[in-house]
Protein backbone atom coordinates (compact mmCIF):
# COMPACT_ATOMS: atom_id res chain seq x y z
CA UNK A 1 0.00 0.00 0.00
CA UNK A 2 1.41 3.01 -0.64
CA UNK A 3 2.21 5.52 2.59
CA UNK A 4 1.38 9.29 2.27
CA UNK A 5 4.16 11.36 3.41
CA UNK A 6 1.88 14.91 3.06
CA UNK A 7 3.86 17.29 5.41
CA UNK A 8 0.79 19.34 6.53
CA UNK A 9 -0.96 16.38 7.28
CA UNK A 10 2.49 14.51 9.27
CA UNK A 11 2.49 18.68 10.89
CA UNK A 12 -1.01 18.41 12.04
CA UNK A 13 -0.60 14.23 13.84
CA UNK A 14 2.81 15.41 15.63
CA UNK A 15 1.31 18.25 17.25
CA UNK A 16 -2.57 18.52 17.12
CA UNK A 17 -3.80 17.28 20.65
CA UNK A 18 -0.08 16.07 21.58
CA UNK A 19 0.68 16.30 25.04
CA UNK A 20 4.57 15.40 24.44
CA UNK A 21 6.48 12.86 21.47
CA UNK A 22 8.95 10.53 22.67
CA UNK A 23 12.31 10.43 21.44
CA UNK A 24 11.22 13.69 20.22
CA UNK A 25 8.77 15.15 17.67
CA UNK A 26 12.19 15.30 14.88
CA UNK A 27 12.15 11.54 15.38
CA UNK A 28 8.55 11.28 14.69
CA UNK A 29 8.08 13.25 11.49
CA UNK A 30 11.46 11.29 10.12
CA UNK A 31 9.34 8.09 10.51
CA UNK A 32 6.29 9.25 9.01
CA UNK A 33 8.22 10.71 6.04
CA UNK A 34 10.03 7.46 5.44
CA UNK A 35 7.14 6.45 3.19
CA UNK A 36 7.77 3.01 5.49
CA UNK A 37 4.87 1.68 6.51
CA UNK A 38 4.49 1.92 10.19
CA UNK A 39 2.88 -0.20 12.94
CA UNK A 40 0.82 1.88 15.46
CA UNK A 41 -1.58 0.70 18.32
CA UNK A 42 -3.71 1.70 21.35
CA UNK A 43 -4.37 -0.45 24.22
CA UNK A 44 -7.42 0.20 25.64
CA UNK A 45 -8.65 -1.76 28.93
CA UNK A 46 -11.95 -3.22 28.97
CA UNK A 47 -12.80 -2.02 32.51
CA UNK A 48 -16.44 -1.24 31.73
CA UNK A 49 -19.15 -1.63 28.67
CA UNK A 50 -18.42 1.41 26.68
CA UNK A 51 -15.58 3.64 25.42
CA UNK A 52 -15.92 7.33 26.53
CA UNK A 53 -14.41 10.65 25.24
CA UNK A 54 -10.89 10.26 26.64
CA UNK A 55 -11.27 7.27 24.85
CA UNK A 56 -11.85 9.08 21.56
CA UNK A 57 -8.53 11.30 21.76
CA UNK A 58 -6.17 8.73 20.94
CA UNK A 59 -8.35 6.69 18.89
CA UNK A 60 -8.63 9.93 16.33
CA UNK A 61 -5.21 10.04 16.11
CA UNK A 62 -4.98 6.11 15.44
CA UNK A 63 -7.39 7.33 12.72
CA UNK A 64 -5.18 10.53 11.23
CA UNK A 65 -2.29 7.48 11.21
CA UNK A 66 -4.15 5.19 9.44
CA UNK A 67 -5.75 7.56 7.00
CA UNK A 68 -1.38 8.00 5.64
CA UNK A 69 -1.39 4.43 4.93
CA UNK A 70 -0.28 2.92 8.41
CA UNK A 71 -0.84 -0.94 9.90
CA UNK A 72 -3.09 0.07 12.78
CA UNK A 73 -3.66 -1.58 15.84
CA UNK A 74 -6.71 -1.62 18.65
CA UNK A 75 -5.19 -3.50 21.32
CA UNK A 76 -7.76 -5.05 24.07
CA UNK A 77 -5.96 -5.36 26.78
CA UNK A 78 -8.10 -8.86 28.55
CA UNK A 79 -5.38 -9.64 30.40
CA UNK A 80 -4.43 -6.68 32.33
CA UNK A 81 -7.88 -5.13 32.61
CA UNK A 82 -7.97 -8.77 35.29
CA UNK A 83 -5.46 -6.02 37.69
CA UNK A 84 -6.33 -2.74 36.38
CA UNK A 85 -4.32 0.39 35.55
CA UNK A 86 -2.77 0.91 39.50
CA UNK A 87 -4.73 3.47 41.14
CA UNK A 88 -3.68 6.58 42.87
CA UNK A 89 -5.13 5.84 46.29
CA UNK A 90 -5.43 2.44 46.48
CA UNK A 91 -5.28 -1.28 44.31
CA UNK A 92 -8.11 -2.13 42.26
CA UNK A 93 -10.65 -4.75 42.55
CA UNK A 94 -9.19 -7.40 40.29
CA UNK A 95 -11.84 -8.76 37.54
CA UNK A 96 -12.70 -12.28 36.52
CA UNK A 97 -11.61 -12.64 32.29
CA UNK A 98 -15.54 -13.03 31.85
CA UNK A 99 -16.28 -10.17 33.20
CA UNK A 100 -13.28 -8.62 31.16
CA UNK A 101 -14.76 -10.10 28.07
CA UNK A 102 -18.40 -9.23 28.64
CA UNK A 103 -16.87 -5.34 28.74
CA UNK A 104 -15.71 -5.23 25.56
CA UNK A 105 -18.84 -7.07 23.50
CA UNK A 106 -19.09 -4.29 21.53
CA UNK A 107 -15.17 -2.31 21.98
CA UNK A 108 -15.35 -2.73 18.33
CA UNK A 109 -18.45 -1.52 16.98
CA UNK A 110 -18.35 1.56 18.94
CA UNK A 111 -14.58 2.05 17.33
CA UNK A 112 -15.94 1.88 14.04
CA UNK A 113 -17.26 5.10 14.66
CA UNK A 114 -13.27 6.87 14.42
CA UNK A 115 -11.44 3.95 12.72
CA UNK A 116 -12.14 1.98 9.96
CA UNK A 117 -11.62 -2.24 10.19
CA UNK A 118 -12.82 -2.62 6.38
CA UNK A 119 -11.32 -1.72 3.19
CA UNK A 120 -7.79 -0.85 1.96
CA UNK A 121 -6.14 -0.70 5.18
CA UNK A 122 -8.22 -2.40 7.83
CA UNK A 123 -7.02 -1.89 11.72
CA UNK A 124 -6.47 -4.84 13.51
CA UNK A 125 -8.10 -5.77 16.84
CA UNK A 126 -6.01 -7.85 19.08
CA UNK A 127 -6.15 -9.22 22.68
CA UNK A 128 -3.23 -9.06 25.04
CA UNK A 129 -4.06 -12.54 26.95
CA UNK A 130 -2.76 -14.79 23.79
CA UNK A 131 0.60 -13.30 25.01
CA UNK A 132 0.66 -12.63 28.25
CA UNK A 133 -1.96 -15.69 29.40
CA UNK A 134 0.79 -17.83 28.16
CA UNK A 135 3.69 -16.92 30.00
CA UNK A 136 5.17 -19.26 32.67
CA UNK A 137 7.29 -18.18 36.13
CA UNK A 138 9.86 -18.24 34.26
CA UNK A 139 9.14 -16.02 31.55
CA UNK A 140 7.34 -13.50 34.44
CA UNK A 141 10.59 -13.51 36.42
CA UNK A 142 12.58 -12.34 33.29
CA UNK A 143 10.47 -10.08 32.47
CA UNK A 144 10.62 -8.70 35.82
CA UNK A 145 14.49 -8.47 36.05
CA UNK A 146 14.16 -5.81 33.30
CA UNK A 147 12.60 -2.68 35.60
CA UNK A 148 13.71 -1.78 39.66
CA UNK A 149 11.43 -0.81 42.21
CA UNK A 150 13.56 2.42 41.92
CA UNK A 151 12.22 2.90 38.57
CA UNK A 152 8.58 2.45 39.62
CA UNK A 153 8.39 4.67 42.34
CA UNK A 154 9.36 7.37 39.93
CA UNK A 155 5.41 7.01 38.35
CA UNK A 156 3.51 9.52 39.78
CA UNK A 157 0.74 7.35 41.66
CA UNK A 158 2.97 4.94 43.23
CA UNK A 159 5.51 7.92 44.71
CA UNK A 160 1.94 9.60 46.33
CA UNK A 161 1.39 6.06 47.75
CA UNK A 162 4.15 4.68 49.16
CA UNK A 163 5.37 8.62 50.31
CA UNK A 164 1.80 10.34 50.60
CA UNK A 165 0.83 13.56 49.72
CA UNK A 166 0.93 17.26 51.71
CA UNK A 167 -0.40 20.28 50.37
CA UNK A 168 0.61 23.83 51.11
CA UNK A 169 -2.83 25.97 52.85
CA UNK A 170 -1.67 29.05 50.65
CA UNK A 171 -1.76 28.53 47.42
CA UNK A 172 -3.13 24.58 47.43
CA UNK A 173 -0.45 23.31 45.67
CA UNK A 174 0.87 19.42 46.05
CA UNK A 175 3.70 17.47 46.51
CA UNK A 176 5.14 14.38 47.56
CA UNK A 177 6.60 13.72 50.80
CA UNK A 178 9.47 12.12 49.53
CA UNK A 179 11.84 12.00 52.51
CA UNK A 180 14.99 11.89 49.63
CA UNK A 181 14.11 15.77 49.89
CA UNK A 182 14.44 15.97 53.26
CA UNK A 183 17.97 14.47 53.20
CA UNK A 184 17.10 11.12 55.10
CA UNK A 185 19.54 9.01 53.27
CA UNK A 186 17.53 5.72 53.08
CA UNK A 187 13.64 6.17 52.54
CA UNK A 188 13.16 3.82 55.12
CA UNK A 189 14.45 6.13 57.54
CA UNK A 190 11.16 7.34 57.08
CA UNK A 191 9.42 4.87 59.13
CA UNK A 192 11.93 5.60 62.34
CA UNK A 193 10.97 9.21 61.44
CA UNK A 194 7.58 8.93 62.72
CA UNK A 195 5.32 9.29 65.94
CA UNK A 196 2.18 8.29 65.13
CA UNK A 197 0.38 8.68 62.36
CA UNK A 198 2.36 11.98 61.88
CA UNK A 199 5.71 12.36 60.21
CA UNK A 200 8.05 14.73 62.21
CA UNK A 201 7.98 17.80 60.47
CA UNK A 202 11.49 18.93 59.03
CA UNK A 203 13.31 21.97 59.48
CA UNK A 204 11.41 23.80 56.56
CA UNK A 205 8.92 22.57 53.65
CA UNK A 206 8.70 24.77 50.88
CA UNK A 207 6.04 24.91 47.95
CA UNK A 208 7.19 26.70 44.65
CA UNK A 209 6.03 29.41 45.17
CA UNK A 210 8.06 29.39 48.76
CA UNK A 211 5.30 29.00 51.31
CA UNK A 212 6.70 27.08 54.13
CA UNK A 213 4.23 24.05 55.15
CA UNK A 214 4.51 20.88 56.92
CA UNK A 215 3.68 17.43 57.09
CA UNK A 216 0.90 18.15 59.13
CA UNK A 217 -0.84 19.26 56.55
CA UNK A 218 -0.91 15.82 54.38
CA UNK A 219 -3.85 15.09 52.49
CA UNK A 220 -3.05 11.40 51.51
CA UNK A 221 -1.52 9.33 54.02
CA UNK A 222 0.92 6.17 52.79
CA UNK A 223 -0.96 3.14 51.09
CA UNK A 224 0.11 0.03 50.55
CA UNK A 225 1.60 -1.03 47.32
CA UNK A 226 1.01 -4.79 46.35
CA UNK A 227 3.38 -6.59 44.25
CA UNK A 228 0.87 -7.15 41.54
CA UNK A 229 0.11 -3.56 40.55
CA UNK A 230 3.74 -3.12 40.18
CA UNK A 231 3.72 -6.04 37.51
CA UNK A 232 0.92 -3.84 35.43
CA UNK A 233 3.61 -1.64 33.70
CA UNK A 234 5.64 -4.42 32.74
CA UNK A 235 2.78 -6.63 31.58
CA UNK A 236 1.34 -3.71 29.47
CA UNK A 237 5.13 -2.60 28.36
CA UNK A 238 5.44 -6.08 26.90
CA UNK A 239 2.71 -5.88 24.98
CA UNK A 240 5.29 -3.75 22.74
CA UNK A 241 7.62 -6.32 22.35
CA UNK A 242 4.72 -9.30 21.42
CA UNK A 243 3.57 -7.16 18.41
CA UNK A 244 6.68 -5.35 17.42
CA UNK A 245 5.56 -2.03 17.05
CA UNK A 246 6.47 1.25 16.07
CA UNK A 247 4.91 3.67 18.20
CA UNK A 248 2.11 3.97 20.92
CA UNK A 249 -0.05 6.41 21.51
CA UNK A 250 -2.45 6.39 24.25
CA UNK A 251 -3.20 9.66 27.02
CA UNK A 252 -0.52 11.32 28.82
CA UNK A 253 -1.68 9.40 32.11
CA UNK A 254 -0.12 6.75 30.64
CA UNK A 255 2.77 8.08 29.40
CA UNK A 256 4.94 5.65 32.54
CA UNK A 257 3.74 2.47 31.18
CA UNK A 258 4.30 3.10 27.17
CA UNK A 259 7.81 4.20 28.04
CA UNK A 260 8.10 1.12 30.13
CA UNK A 261 6.90 -0.64 26.65
CA UNK A 262 9.88 1.20 24.86
CA UNK A 263 12.53 0.34 27.05
CA UNK A 264 11.39 -3.37 26.83
CA UNK A 265 11.14 -3.32 22.93
CA UNK A 266 14.85 -1.55 23.08
CA UNK A 267 15.71 -4.37 25.42
CA UNK A 268 15.33 -6.80 22.97
CA UNK A 269 16.12 -5.14 20.03
CA UNK A 270 18.30 -2.43 20.32
CA UNK A 271 18.44 -1.22 17.60
CA UNK A 272 14.36 -0.21 17.66
CA UNK A 273 13.13 2.86 18.79
CA UNK A 274 10.05 2.86 19.64
CA UNK A 275 7.82 6.53 19.24
CA UNK A 276 5.18 7.25 21.78
CA UNK A 277 2.83 9.76 21.36
CA UNK A 278 0.58 10.76 24.90
CA UNK A 279 -1.87 12.55 24.39
CA UNK A 280 -3.35 15.91 26.30
CA UNK A 281 -6.56 14.78 28.32
CA UNK A 282 -9.93 16.28 28.10
CA UNK A 283 -10.34 17.93 32.17
CA UNK A 284 -13.02 19.86 32.94
CA UNK A 285 -12.51 23.13 35.01
CA UNK A 286 -11.48 21.34 38.05
CA UNK A 287 -8.81 19.48 36.11
CA UNK A 288 -10.32 16.56 36.43
CA UNK A 289 -10.25 14.17 33.58
CA UNK A 290 -13.26 12.97 31.73
CA UNK A 291 -14.37 9.82 32.19
CA UNK A 292 -15.98 7.01 34.23
CA UNK A 293 -13.63 7.56 37.55
CA UNK A 294 -14.73 11.28 37.90
CA UNK A 295 -18.37 10.81 36.95
CA UNK A 296 -18.54 12.85 34.05
CA UNK A 297 -18.24 10.71 31.26
CA UNK A 298 -19.51 10.75 27.83
CA UNK A 299 -20.12 7.62 26.44
CA UNK A 300 -19.51 6.48 22.65
CA UNK A 301 -23.43 4.50 23.34
CA UNK A 302 -25.18 7.71 24.94
CA UNK A 303 -27.91 9.15 22.92
CA UNK A 304 -27.41 11.95 19.70
CA UNK A 305 -29.63 14.28 22.99
CA UNK A 306 -27.89 12.67 25.70
CA UNK A 307 -24.11 13.70 23.99
CA UNK A 308 -25.43 16.98 23.06
CA UNK A 309 -26.56 17.80 26.27
CA UNK A 310 -24.16 16.62 28.32
CA UNK A 311 -21.67 19.01 25.69
CA UNK A 312 -23.35 22.05 26.48
CA UNK A 313 -23.12 21.83 30.42
CA UNK A 314 -18.77 21.78 29.97
CA UNK A 315 -17.43 25.11 30.72
CA UNK A 316 -16.59 27.63 28.71
CA UNK A 317 -12.88 26.78 29.53
CA UNK A 318 -12.91 23.13 28.20
CA UNK A 319 -14.18 24.59 24.76
CA UNK A 320 -11.11 25.36 22.78
CA UNK A 321 -9.99 22.19 24.03
CA UNK A 322 -12.93 19.83 22.55
CA UNK A 323 -12.22 21.23 19.21
CA UNK A 324 -8.32 20.38 19.20
CA UNK A 325 -8.80 17.10 20.88
CA UNK A 326 -12.36 15.54 19.17
CA UNK A 327 -12.69 17.51 15.85
CA UNK A 328 -10.21 18.69 12.58
CA UNK A 329 -11.87 22.22 13.19
CA UNK A 330 -9.13 24.97 12.61
CA UNK A 331 -8.03 25.72 15.86
CA UNK A 332 -7.35 29.40 14.63
CA UNK A 333 -10.93 30.46 13.70
CA UNK A 334 -12.19 29.40 17.44
CA UNK A 335 -9.74 31.15 19.01
CA UNK A 336 -10.63 34.23 17.47
CA UNK A 337 -14.49 33.60 17.94
CA UNK A 338 -13.67 32.90 21.64
CA UNK A 339 -11.72 36.41 21.56
CA UNK A 340 -15.11 38.54 19.80
CA UNK A 341 -18.18 39.75 21.22
CA UNK A 342 -19.72 36.10 20.39
CA UNK A 343 -21.85 34.36 23.01
CA UNK A 344 -19.64 31.15 23.85
CA UNK A 345 -22.91 29.45 24.14
CA UNK A 346 -22.64 29.43 19.91
CA UNK A 347 -19.30 28.25 19.87
CA UNK A 348 -20.31 25.41 21.61
CA UNK A 349 -23.37 24.52 20.03
CA UNK A 350 -20.44 24.10 16.63
CA UNK A 351 -18.83 21.86 19.14
CA UNK A 352 -21.57 19.74 20.09
CA UNK A 353 -22.82 19.07 16.90
CA UNK A 354 -19.44 18.46 15.31
CA UNK A 355 -19.17 15.43 17.78
CA UNK A 356 -22.39 14.54 17.28
CA UNK A 357 -22.30 14.00 13.60
CA UNK A 358 -19.41 11.93 14.05
CA UNK A 359 -21.51 8.91 16.29
CA UNK A 360 -24.75 9.83 14.27
CA UNK A 361 -25.37 11.98 11.61
CA UNK A 362 -25.77 15.85 10.75
CA UNK A 363 -29.56 15.49 10.78
CA UNK A 364 -29.66 13.72 14.79
CA UNK A 365 -27.36 16.98 15.62
CA UNK A 366 -29.96 19.33 14.34
CA UNK A 367 -32.57 17.30 16.35
CA UNK A 368 -30.47 17.33 19.68
CA UNK A 369 -29.85 20.83 19.52
CA UNK A 370 -33.14 21.72 18.85
CA UNK A 371 -33.86 19.34 21.56
CA UNK A 372 -31.81 20.87 23.80
CA UNK A 373 -33.00 24.67 23.38
CA UNK A 374 -36.45 23.39 23.67
CA UNK A 375 -35.61 22.30 27.03
CA UNK A 376 -33.37 24.55 28.65
CA UNK A 377 -33.89 27.88 26.89
CA UNK A 378 -37.79 27.92 27.62
CA UNK A 379 -38.15 30.84 29.89
CA UNK A 380 -38.30 30.10 33.21
CA UNK A 381 -36.40 33.18 35.15
CA UNK A 382 -37.84 35.56 37.60
CA UNK A 383 -39.21 38.40 36.24
CA UNK A 384 -37.71 42.03 37.61
CA UNK A 385 -34.00 40.23 38.42
CA UNK A 386 -31.71 42.95 39.55
CA UNK A 387 -29.21 44.69 36.86
CA UNK A 388 -25.63 44.26 37.19
CA UNK A 389 -22.75 46.37 35.10
CA UNK A 390 -20.43 44.54 32.88
CA UNK A 391 -17.01 45.32 33.96
CA UNK A 392 -13.43 43.54 33.08
CA UNK A 393 -13.84 39.82 33.87
CA UNK A 394 -16.38 37.62 35.43
CA UNK A 395 -14.71 38.02 38.66
CA UNK A 396 -15.07 41.76 38.56
CA UNK A 397 -18.49 41.90 37.41
CA UNK A 398 -20.18 39.45 39.85
CA UNK A 399 -18.35 40.69 42.62
CA UNK A 400 -18.85 43.94 42.02
CA UNK A 401 -22.69 43.56 41.20
CA UNK A 402 -23.75 41.17 43.54
CA UNK A 403 -21.51 42.02 46.73
CA UNK A 404 -19.93 38.57 47.07
CA UNK A 405 -16.14 39.10 47.81
CA UNK A 406 -14.28 37.63 44.92
CA UNK A 407 -12.96 34.75 47.08
CA UNK A 408 -16.82 33.66 47.04
CA UNK A 409 -17.32 34.15 43.57
CA UNK A 410 -14.36 32.36 42.60
CA UNK A 411 -15.65 29.37 45.13
CA UNK A 412 -19.36 29.51 43.60
CA UNK A 413 -17.59 29.28 40.27
CA UNK A 414 -15.18 26.54 41.14
CA UNK A 415 -18.26 24.46 42.86
CA UNK A 416 -20.53 25.16 39.49
CA UNK A 417 -22.83 27.28 40.90
CA UNK A 418 -22.48 29.98 38.97
CA UNK A 419 -24.48 29.33 35.39
CA UNK A 420 -25.65 31.23 32.22
CA UNK A 421 -28.97 29.15 30.12
CA UNK A 422 -28.33 26.18 32.36
CA UNK A 423 -24.32 26.17 31.14
CA UNK A 424 -21.79 26.07 34.28
CA UNK A 425 -18.99 28.99 34.32
CA UNK A 426 -15.73 29.49 34.98
CA UNK A 427 -13.51 31.92 35.58
CA UNK A 428 -12.43 31.92 32.21
CA UNK A 429 -15.87 32.69 30.63
CA UNK A 430 -16.90 35.63 29.28
CA UNK A 431 -20.11 37.71 29.95
CA UNK A 432 -21.98 39.93 27.30
CA UNK A 433 -24.48 42.39 27.70
CA UNK A 434 -27.51 40.67 27.69
CA UNK A 435 -26.27 37.72 29.70
CA UNK A 436 -28.58 36.03 32.20
CA UNK A 437 -26.76 34.88 35.42
CA UNK A 438 -27.83 32.45 37.88
CA UNK A 439 -25.78 32.10 41.27
CA UNK A 440 -26.86 29.08 43.23
CA UNK A 441 -30.35 28.41 43.20
CA UNK A 442 -32.23 31.98 43.72
CA UNK A 443 -30.20 34.40 42.46
CA UNK A 444 -30.43 35.81 39.38
CA UNK A 445 -28.62 38.62 37.88
CA UNK A 446 -29.02 40.89 34.17
CA UNK A 447 -25.95 41.99 32.94
CA UNK A 448 -26.21 45.39 31.41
Amino acid sequence: MKISTNKKYIETIVTRGVERVFPNEDFLRSRLSSGEQLTIYLGIDPTGPTLHMGHMIPLIKLAQLQKLGHKIILLIGDFTARIGDPDKFQARTQLSHEQVLENCTLYKEQASAVLSFDGENPAELKYNNDWLGKMNFADVLNLASQMTVQQMLKRDMFKKRFYGVIKCQTCEEERTYSPVEYNLDNPFDYLEEKKGDIAVKPDKILCSLGHEFGIEEKIQDRSPIYLHEFMYPLMQGYDSVAMNVDGEVGGNDQTFNMLVGRDLLKNQTPSKEKFVIPMKLLVDNNGDKMGKTTGNMLSFLDSANEKFKKIMTWSDGMILNGFELLTDVDLDTIQARLDSDENPRDIKFDLAQAIVTRFHTADNADTAKQSWINEVQKDNTPKNIPEIELLENIIETLAMGTGDSKTQIRRSLKEGAVKRNDLKLDETSVLVSGDIVQIGKKRWFFIK
